[in-house]
């Protein structure tokens, strides 16, 4: 704690199997932006567990607690008696109690990074990192939004090659669906390419390879089921390289959350399925010419193999995406938040 008590930007983000670890990547690549410029941070993160690859991303280590209550307790601590300080949130139905607990505890200014659009919280600069964007500006806060502040992982930035996917044919497949995947997407689909398997196989050349990601945020249990059940198919998600993982692969499938976004910054063709709120996201992806939409996982294994015979249509996607994404939204969202914390008051 000694190393963080004079921070002057604090994070509070949330992590786990019930949401995923997106909310912990966008923050981390932030926060990393933050710490080149010289500026002091902390972080406060809501997970049951540490996410090491994630939170090693954090110039400190983050403050990891189990509760709500305990981050308010950790967040009051960390709360200097004078000078301006900002608590830049990052996670979901935050409320207007919230956001005056916050103000209370001495944080001068609120950020928050997740796109759910909760005007109640009163935060003064609010991001939406979509590349589609949805929020709508509102009286007393400031909205940026969009592609140029889409947050990507440094370690995606620093391996982003000079061009994107060129192929002639798609020879290799990446599913990842997420890092908790609660719609259980992961099983549906392994389901179904079992299923195809049995007829087709890339290593007799009559199609494509297709590797399994399982998410690094999913029960133990259910990992080890899924590891039983589809051996050819899944590899295990915690430590694995994902990043060098697609861009070893013509085609990643996604189910439109931070993984998708990473994916298209590395210049790869992506294909999403389409899952309970997420669906909105692969809409809108899909809309703007940066993804396919395969549609309910009961469904998308037919729809994948149908699409991977579309080299030219992939080339496309991955083309635009290539385009839209160029992997300096961490520093821009950086140098909105430092403009703020440096206000008079």
């Amino acid at each position: 704690m000694a190393e963080t008590a004079t921070a002057r930007i604090v994070f509070h983000v949330a992590a786990g199997p019930d949401i995923g670890l997106g909310h912990l990547a966008r923050s981390s690549g932030v926060a990393a932006a933050l710490a080149v410029t010289g500026e002091r941070v902390a972080c406060v993160l809501e997970a049951p567990q540490d996410y090491p690859e994630l939170t090693a991303a954090f110039p400190v280590q983050p403050v990891i607690v189990p509760t709500r209550d305990a981050a308010r307790r950790v967040l009051k601590s960390l709360a200097p008696s004078s000078s301006p300080t900002v608590l830049v949130s990052d996670m979901m139905g935050l409320t207007e109690e919230d956001g005056a607990d916050a103000r209370a505890d001495g944080y001068t200014y609120l950020v928050h990074l997740a796109d759910d659009g909760e005007a109640a919280y009163g935060a003064d600069l609010q991001f939406d990192t979509d590349v589609v964007p949805s929020l709508p500006q509102r009286p007393g806060r400031v909205l940026l939004s969009g592609a140029p502040y889409h947050v990507l992982r440094p370690a995606v930035t620093e391996r982003r090659p000079s061009s994107p996917w060129s192929g002639d044919a798609v020879h290799r497949v990446l599913i990842a669906l997420g890092g908790a995947d609660p719609g259980e997407c992961t099983e549906k689909m392994a389901t179904g390419l079992m299923q195809s398997l049995s007829h087709h196989s890339g290593d007799d050349g009559k199609g494509p390879r297709f590797t399994i990601v399982l998410g690094p945020a999913m029960e133990e249990g259910r990992r080890t089921q899924a590891q039983q059940r589809f051996p050819e198919l899944v590899v295990d998600g915690r430590g694995y390289d994902l990043i060098e993982a697609m861009l070893n692969h013509d085609l990643v499938v996604t189910l439109g959350g931070l993984s998708t976004y990473e994916a298209i910054a590395l210049g790869r063709p992506v294909s999403c399925v389409s899952w309970s709120y997420m669906s909105g996201y692969v809409a809108k992806l899909a809309g703007a010419g940066l993804i396919s939409d395969l549609g309910a996982a009961e469904t998308a294994t037919a729809a994948l193999l149908a699409s991977i015979t579309h080299a030219e249509r992939l080339r496309t996607l991955a083309g635009h995406g290539w385009e839209t994404l160029d992997g300096r939204g961490a520093k821009r969202v950086a140098e909105a938040i430092t403009r703020l914390s440096s206000t008079s008051v």
